[in-house]
């Protein structure tokens, strides 16, 4: 089936509106799916991450933008429609990971920000808007799947379970965009590299003592009902984290860097804290405070 450019807009322009109406509508439920799969980033690294900025507020561009990837996906006529649908879900999930990543390099508190990782990390949020929804489509829909398809008759008799399914998942459009997807996900590793020795061990350190908090608020900083005793069984682990902070806060400081995701989570634990002295929970109060101040003015 040869490509018809007029055949094919004439399909994805409306697809693009409706795609476009339904992201307006939807934006909530995406970016928790997409702040899940940050957490699921997190936690393939063994790195608890339960206070981020999008815990607490998202941005129109955590909730990824797959009006171009469903419009271009559900517009390619040359394949038929229960594989359109198949390939459109497939790339829509590719794509929240793929902004999932994004995500994490900004605001993951285990990254240093480095000269490497503000403009890299920039130019990947761009690129997350439109490119990636292009290049995710050529992988799994492009024209060339149209070429020297049989009649539809002909299919029923050709297609048998193997021969449906294999290309797909194992050596097709399945595979090239898993291939996307972990490519780009190797950055964040990447990332680590260009980090200072000491800032990078001192967030390690963070990494392990954060493992060892048994349980974390709401980020809103609710409380949550379990006994004094595990309260203070948690703030004490809590105390521990926090000089870990500190110790990262001053490596960051002697290579003149100045992490936002860092303040917001020294923010956000001191917030979880309950002593049970009032006066020391009101000064745990002013300094939690503090530290979300100087996060969001970092984070402009």
């Amino acid at each position: 089936m040869e490509f018809s450019l007029r055949r094919f807009l004439i399909r994805v322009v409306p697809l693009a509106i409706v795609a476009g109406v339904a992201w307006k509508f939807t934006s909530a439920w995406n970016a928790d799916f997409t702040v899940w799969l940050v957490k699921a980033i997190h936690r393939l690294f063994l790195h608890p991450a339960p206070y981020l900025f999008c815990d607490t507020r998202r941005y129109f561009w955590h909730a990824t933008m797959f009006p171009p990837v469903l419009a271009l996906t559900l517009a390619s006529y040359w394949l038929p429609w229960w594989d359109r649908g198949l390939r459109a879900m497939g790339g829509y999930v590719a794509y929240c990971g793929l902004t999932a990543i994004a995500i994490a390099i900004n605001e993951s508190p285990y990254l240093q920000q480095t000269d490497v990782l503000v403009p890299m990390s920039s130019t990947l949020v761009n690129a997350n808007y439109l490119m990636f929804s292009v290049v995710i489509w050529v992988l799994a829909a492009g024209p060339w799947y149209g070429g020297g398809r049989l009649p539809r008759a002909e299919r029923i008799v050709e297609a048998s379970p193997k021969k449906r399914w294999y290309p797909a998942w194992l050596g097709g459009w399945g595979t090239r965009v898993l291939i996307l997807w972990a490519a780009v996900a190797m950055v964040v590793p990447a990332y680590a590299m260009f980090g200072t020795p000491e800032a990078m061990a001192a967030r390690a350190k963070v990494a392990r003592r954060m493992r060892l908090v048994p349980f974390f608020p709401n980020p809103s900083g609710a409380d949550v009902d379990v006994s004094a005793a595990e309260q203070l069984t948690r703030d004490d682990a809590v105390k521990k984290v926090l000089d870990a902070l500190r110790e990262t806060i001053e490596a960051d400081a002697a290579a003149k860097r100045d992490s936002a995701a860092l303040w917001h989570l020294t923010g956000r634990l001191l917030d979880s804290m309950r002593p049970p002295n009032a006066e020391t929970a009101r000064q745990i109060k002013l300094g939690a405070a503090r530290a979300l101040i100087k996060a969001r003015k970092l984070r402009k």
